[in-house]
């Protein structure tokens, strides 16, 4: 005869496999809709709901940078952001990040007010690239009513090669484990447009 807790054990781990078998069937049920949805027309509301899903989700994952998982701490949600042509115009040489978003995600990591006059000076940033490489150091600052990276922002861009209307990028603000300064870790991908030959 069995021990008890032997039994209970055995329990156990046959209720973890049959969640994990659920969630695995889940996932390939989810993963069959994709796929055959990947050549359907979609009408405008379906399209746009599932964009703001796609948006949601990703606000709230943290970047896939295993680099820095000991390096950084205190995540903010993701910025997600089309490249705009004046992100990338030589004259301007600056990222453009939305009020809303520096107001709930990154004034609360530096403890300051929206009217600091620190971010007027502009504050130096560490930024951390897809793959976890430090990038030159830049300025997280604001102009007039908007917030901006700069001073290093036209080197990440051109070394990386985004392009306006193409790459999506996706910026968290983070601290440094040991310094406890500003960080960002900006990660970015090419935008698919249904109207583009696949073939």
């Amino acid at each position: 005869m069995m021990p008890h807790h032997a039994e209970e054990i055995t329990v156990k781990e046959d209720m973890n496999y049959d969640s994990l078998e659920e969630e695995e069937e889940e996932v390939i049920a989810a993963a069959k809709v994709l796929v055959g949805m990947k050549n359907e027309d979609l009408d405008t509301q379906t399209a746009l709901a599932l964009h703001n899903l796609r948006i949601q989700i990703v606000e709230n994952m943290l970047p896939p940078i295993e680099k820095l998982s000991d390096l950084v701490e205190g995540w903010s949600k993701c910025f997600i952001k089309l490249l705009t042509e004046s992100d990338t115009k030589k004259t301007q040489g600056r990222l453009a990040i939305r009020r809303k978003f520096v107001v709930s995600q990154i004034l609360p990591i530096l403890k300051l007010k929206e009217g600091d006059k620190l971010l007027t000076r502009g504050i130096e940033v560490l930024v951390y690239d897809i793959r976890g490489n430090k990038s030159s150091k830049m300025k997280f600052s604001k102009w007039k009513k908007v917030f901006v990276l700069i001073s290093g922002w036209r080197k990440f861009y051109q070394e990386h090669d985004l392009k306006a209307n193409e790459d999506e990028v996706h910026l968290w603000a983070c601290r440094d484990v040991r310094t406890k300064k500003l960080c960002f870790a900006i990660t970015w991908h090419k935008v698919f447009r249904p109207d583009e030959d696949v073939n």
